[in-house]
């Protein structure tokens, strides 16, 4: 398994994650036919920059930012998400909307796992703090799938 070399490989990565997030949350907002489906998807859209904003501001302050030894551990697969999967859903001729949730789903807790643990690392107050709001909008974001993904898939069931 592998392991972040530094902090700003994790921050990279985040970094990454993030815009990884935006472009799927705003391809698949232009998607759905849903009214109230688009536009959660494109607020999902907003704050995945939002997050990424964040981060480059946490990357450009290196003097607050934990020692090597505190960051290495953290192993870089807990935070991976099945990209194919997504792309799947993505190419398809009808998009599985109900996959794309499910995705989405998974890359929000995988999210949450990682800003939690850049939490425990860092000294500064400011960081964790940092690193804490953004690990709870990404529950936050996971909560409000599971909760549409419920409305919308589940009770068709």
């Amino acid at each position: 398994m592998s392991t972040f070399g530094s902090i700003n490989e994790i921050l990279d990565f985040a970094i990454n994650e993030e815009e990884k997030a935006w472009q799927f949350y705003n391809e698949w907002g232009q998607k759905l036919k849903n009214k109230q489906m688009q536009s959660a998807f494109a607020d999902f859209a907003r704050e995945e920059l939002n997050h990424k904003a964040k981060l480059e501001t946490v990357k450009q302050n290196p003097r607050l930012l934990p020692s090597a030894d505190k960051t290495t551990d953290l192993k870089i697969a807990r935070y991976i998400v099945d990209e194919a999967n997504i792309q799947t859903a993505v190419d398809s001729r009808e998009p599985d909307v109900q996959n794309a949730y499910l995705l989405a789903i998974s890359k929000e807790k995988a999210a949450f796992r990682l800003y939690q643990d850049l939490a425990r690392t860092v000294e500064s107050e400011e960081f964790k703090n940092v690193f804490h709001m953004l690990a709870q909008e990404e529950a936050m974001h996971k909560l409000k799938l599971e909760i549409e993904y419920e409305d919308h898939f589940l009770q068709e069931n």
